[in-house]
C-alpha cells in the first residue's frame, strides 16, 4: 500500500522549471507581421467556408468525389497563401535579431499557492494584484538564444523594465501563459474510467 505521507511530500518537492516566451522588440516588424497574419486569416477563412459546405454535402453532384474535392481545396489554399506565407517568413527572419525570450519560473506548487493565498483568498480577492505579483515573482530575466541579455552590461532587466515597453494586450497574453504554466496540468486520475460517486 502507498505511503501517502511520503508520496505527498515528494509531490510537493517539485523543482522549479522555466517558461520561455518569445517577444519581438521591433514594433515595426510586429505591426508588419500582424497585418500579414490578418491577410492570411482572411484568405484561409474563405477556404474554410468551402470546406464546411463540402462537409455538409452542399454543391455536391452525384459524380463528385468529396476526398478529391477536399484535396483540390487544400491545393488551392496553398497557392492562394503562398505569397503571404513567403512575406511572413521574411518578417520572421528579419525579426530574429530583435527577438528575445522572456524567462519565467514555473513555481513549485507550494510557492504558487502562497501567491494565490495572499491575493485571492478572503473576502476581497484582488485579481489584478495577483496577476501583477505572479509576473513579478516569476520573472527570471531576458535571454537570446538561451544566453542572458543584460542592458548595457549592467544588472539584468526587471519585469518593470520589460513591461513598460509592452502594450496591454502583450502583457495580458504573457500573463495568461504564465498563469496557465503555474496552475499546471491535471496529472490524475490516470484511469480512463470515469470517477464514480459512492453513496
Amino acid at each position: 500500500m502507498i505511503d501517502l505521507k511520503a508520496a505527498l511530500a515528494e509531490r510537493r518537492k517539485s523543482a522549479e522549471s522555466a517558461l520561455r516566451i518569445n517577444v519581438c522588440l521591433s514594433r515595426d516588424l510586429v505591426d508588419e507581421f500582424e497585418e500579414l497574419d490578418e491577410q492570411r486569416t482572411q484568405i484561409v477563412a474563405e477556404f474554410e467556408k468551402r470546406r464546411n459546405r463540402l462537409a455538409a454535402g452542399k454543391d455536391l453532384r452525384m459524380s463528385d468525389d468529396p476526398a478529391q474535392m477536399s484535396g483540390a481545396i487544400d491545393a488551392e489554399q496553398a497557392t492562394a497563401t503562398a505569397d503571404v506565407d513567403a512575406k511572413i517568413a521574411d518578417v520572421q527572419a528579419r525579426g530574429t535579431e530583435c527577438t528575445v525570450q522572456l524567462v519565467f519560473a514555473v513555481l513549485a506548487p507550494s510557492a504558487y499557492q502562497a501567491i494565490v493565498n495572499e491575493h485571492l483568498k478572503g473576502d476581497a480577492p484582488d485579481i489584478e494584484a495577483f496577476s501583477a505579483a505572479l509576473l513579478q515573482q516569476t520573472f527570471r530575466g531576458v535571454q537570446q538564444s538561451h544566453e542572458p541579455v543584460d542592458p548595457s552590461g549592467g544588472p539584468g532587466a526587471t519585469w518593470d523594465d520589460v513591461s513598460a515597453a509592452l502594450n496591454f494586450g502583450e502583457v495580458d497574453t504573457i500573463g495568461k501563459q504564465v498563469l496557465l504554466a503555474n496552475r499546471g496540468t491535471v496529472a490524475a486520475p490516470f484511469s480512463r474510467k470515469s470517477s464514480a460517486t459512492s453513496h
